[in-house]
């Protein structure tokens, strides 16, 4: 279903020739921010002994 909402609203934007926002670089600050938000949450979910999405997706960052 979202694929579809997807696609559909982006046809909608092209056919009504609407603005579209521009992709711009992030900042080395938001990167460090996001990075450390991570690994916070993944630490809290080893702490709390339940696995969440962070679990996983850290995990998979630390494995050569």
């Amino acid at each position: 279903m979202s694929f579809f909402q997807g696609g559909t609203i982006k046809f909608l934007v092209n056919l009504l020739d609407i603005d579209k926002a521009k992709e711009s670089q992030r900042l080395i600050a938001e990167e460090v921010h996001d990075t450390v938000a991570e690994h916070v949450m993944a630490g809290i979910e080893v702490i709390s002994g339940k696995r969440g999405s962070q679990y996983f997706g850290v995990g998979c960052q630390l494995v050569p």
